[in-house]
């Protein structure tokens, strides 16, 4: 926007800001981002005054104020500092009646915040929804525990807001008591999984344990997080191995009607060889997390108001064929709900708060 002073202000410059097709090549615009929006785009504010101005109409001071206004709140939401004056020195606000400067913050900060969107400066914890299961699993015939569980939205859009406005789901397990070795396996197995955050676009692992570290990214925005959705298949998410440390253990099987002992000696890790050190004592028994999106999907490109998360316990190591594989403890999954701040936005409450929970456990 160069304009010499005492110019006129074009509508097209002020426009391509708060509307499509908005700044290229991706199409950045202030009002996809605060407004209704699209897809992964939108925190579903009224942004009706920052409407684009018809060719031939004034670009008044109060268009100008109102998308310092906006860029201000959509910036402070996503944790960052608005500061015209970092791209335009001395700058205080628009002023009615001087002349048209060639005013530089608008387009980077409209492209921060186009960037930006799954971005938040906090967020609330809700109380946690639980789901535990106590009894017999694990032997032959019944393996694996699933638990599913079932977030439903008011709306696809409502579901779209939360994560495009920093919402999370994060959930954890926690195996306690059972009498046998395999209960105090799996206390380690939950222990190790530590929390798993399902976020915008990006699904991250939080604590817990592995050679891979405590917290880091399980899949990033080419794959991850709630915009990863399928309402056609579950996507898998997460799956944790036992995991083993260079040494040995003993692997037992059972043969000729006796129990067979054997020592595994497992090699220091090769972290050259692109596998980051990993080692596992065997890969039949894991933790396996799958999501789903599902429900009516709307007019926006919202992906189903309905999302599905699965974790699937499998007890595939058959120690013995005998009841040493059983499982009596009392496995729980708890889902917690981490809502957008809304210090900056217009509508507190776009709907978000309203979600359903609902847990199942079956055994297969």
């Amino acid at each position: 926007m160069a304009y010499a002073p005492g110019g006129i202000a074009r509508a097209a410059d002020y426009d391509k800001l708060v509307a499509a097709p908005g700044l290229q090549p991706d199409g950045a615009n202030a009002g996809k981002v605060w407004g209704e929006g699209y897809g992964r785009y939108g925190y579903g504010q009224v942004d009706t005054y920052i409407a684009p101005v018809a060719v031939g109409d004034l670009v008044r001071t109060q268009e100008w104020s109102n998308l310092d206004n906006t860029l201000s709140k959509i910036i402070g939401h996503q944790g960052g500092m608005y500061d015209p004056t970092v791209y335009d020195p001395g700058y205080v606000t628009v002023v009615a009646g001087t002349p048209i400067r060639p005013f530089q913050h608008f387009v980077p900060y409209t492209l921060q915040g186009y960037a930006n969107v799954g971005n938040v400066y906090a967020t609330t914890q809700a109380p946690a929804y639980n789901t535990s299961y106590t009894g017999l699993w694990g032997h032959v015939g019944q393996r694996s525990l699933r638990f599913t569980q079932t977030l439903t939205f008011e709306t696809a859009d409502s579901a779209r807001y939360f994560f495009n406005a920093g919402g999370k789901i994060r959930l954890a397990l926690t195996h306690t008591g059972g009498t046998s070795a395999r209960d105090g396996f799996w206390n380690n197995m939950a222990g190790d999984m530590g929390t798993i955050s399902i976020e915008y676009r990006n699904t991250r692992k939080i604590g817990g344990a592995g050679i891979k570290g405590t917290d880091y990214t399980i899949l990033d925005a080419t794959n991850g997080g709630y915009w990863a959705g399928n309402p056609a298949q579950e996507l898998e998410h997460y799956k944790q191995y036992p995991a083993q440390q260079y040494g040995y253990y003993y692997n037992y099987n059972y043969k000729n009607s006796q129990t067979v002992k054997t020592k595994v000696v497992v090699p220091e890790p090769n972290y050259n060889n692109n596998n980051y050190g990993y080692y596992y004592q065997d890969t039949q028994d894991y933790i396996q997390i799958l999501v789903k999106t599902g429900g009516a999907a709307g007019m926006l490109g919202g992906l189903g108001n309905v999302l599905t998360i699965t974790v699937n316990l499998v007890n595939g190591k058959a120690i013995t064929p005998t009841s040493s594989d059983v499982i009596d403890g009392t496995t729980t999954l708890s889902l917690v709900k981490l809502t957008p701040g809304t210090e900056y936005l217009d509508i507190k409450d776009p709907t978000w708060d309203y979600i359903d929970f609902n847990g199942l456990v079956s055994m297969i």
